[in-house]
């Protein structure tokens, strides 16, 4: 018969300051992994947002637990969300192939198929990702963040969260922000509204 041994106080002080900063982490960064995640997530395939965010929280504790600090946490979270996403649509996607497999008719339809744009779209597309990405980098640095986050479907209340500020300085900076980008994509032939 196994003997029950205590569990050292070091052991159990370190577990509850672990559990402290992982809660002082959802509670400032929740909004913005939900976010990711139902942003990255295609309603076709069926996919739970909550348990995508579940499997996203258990990663973020293995994470805490296993670092001393996440140094640049709106950036890991963003890394953490999509990669639970992306692993969750695979394994989707296999299951789904598996059961075409299985049944053996030849012409059974994909339950998610993505409509493919023509080449000239795609290409256009791309080009003006890349004179976006191009006038974010002319932003000064805290407009850019606020743009970015802003661009992500964030609110200004939820921008000041993230980055430690009042909710008018976040709200002046996406502003002002969003101003200079569309200065810089006029510079380079792109009309933008507002």
């Amino acid at each position: 018969m196994k003997s029950i041994r205590p569990v050292p106080a070091s052991t159990i002080a370190d577990d509850e300051a672990l559990d402290a900063r992982f809660d002082v982490l959802l509670t400032k960064y929740g909004v913005f992994l939900r976010r990711t995640i139902q942003r990255v997530c295609p309603r076709a395939l069926g996919l739970s947002c909550d348990d995508l965010e579940q499997e996203a929280r258990i990663s973020l504790w293995k994470a805490l637990k296993g670092e001393s600090e996440i140094a640049a946490p709106v950036s890991y979270i963003y890394k953490v969300a999509v990669s639970v996403t992306l692993r969750a649509i695979r394994r989707a996607k296999a299951r789904q192939e598996e059961a075409l497999d299985e049944g053996g008719d030849s012409t059974a339809q994909p339950l998610y198929a993505p409509t493919a744009a023509s080449p000239y779209t795609a290409a256009e597309r791309q080009e003006y990702r890349r004179k976006i990405a191009d006038a974010l980098t002319q932003l000064q640095e805290n407009r850019r963040l606020a743009v970015q986050l802003h661009l992500q479907g964030l609110t200004t209340s939820e921008i000041g969260d993230i980055l430690d500020w009042t909710e008018p300085k976040a709200r002046n900076l996406v502003h002002r922000g969003l101003k200079d980008l569309r200065a810089a994509l006029r510079t380079m032939g792109i009309e933008c509204g507002g």
